[in-house]
């Protein structure tokens, strides 16, 4: 690994700890073509919205405006994917509710409790309902 990459890995994980809450340590003297390898460093990571949380803290410097166009964006969409799974979590839980059948999310929205911004967790699978037979669900609620 080179110098480069190590001083970019290291601001990388100062962002990440000022996302999560775990450090008041600003990234400092990042340049453009820094904040455009932390950005891909975040959708590698799959923590788009949750470094998003860090780069809205910073006092100085911000990313470059396409990088901030591009993160704000994915970061909302995030939210707004997150906030339809869990309605549609509570829904499902409702339909089997109904029918005195019991439920647990395992995986996923459950995970989300565990972030400092429950709706910033990106969700890596396919949004609710495809792949999915809904019908198949409703029939097994009912049996």
């Amino acid at each position: 690994m080179n110098n480069m990459s190590e001083i970019c890995n290291l601001k990388f994980y100062k962002l990440l700890r000022l996302s999560l809450g775990l450090s008041q340590e600003l990234p400092v003297d990042i340049d453009a073509d820094e904040w455009r390898r932390l950005y891909q460093m975040a959708v590698q990571q799959s923590l788009v919205g949750v470094c998003w949380q860090g780069v809205c803290q910073l006092p100085g410097k911000k990313p470059p405006m396409e990088v901030v166009l591009q993160w704000a964006y994915e970061a909302e969409t995030i939210r707004e994917l997150n906030e339809q799974l869990n309605g549609e979590a509570v829904r499902l839980t409702r339909l089997f509710a109904e029918q005195g059948r019991q439920t647990a999310i395992l995986k996923g929205q459950a995970n989300a409790r565990l972030y400092p911004d429950k709706s910033a967790r990106q969700v890596r699978a396919q949004p609710f309902g495809w792949g999915i037979d809904v019908g198949a669900c409703r029939g097994a609620a009912s049996q």
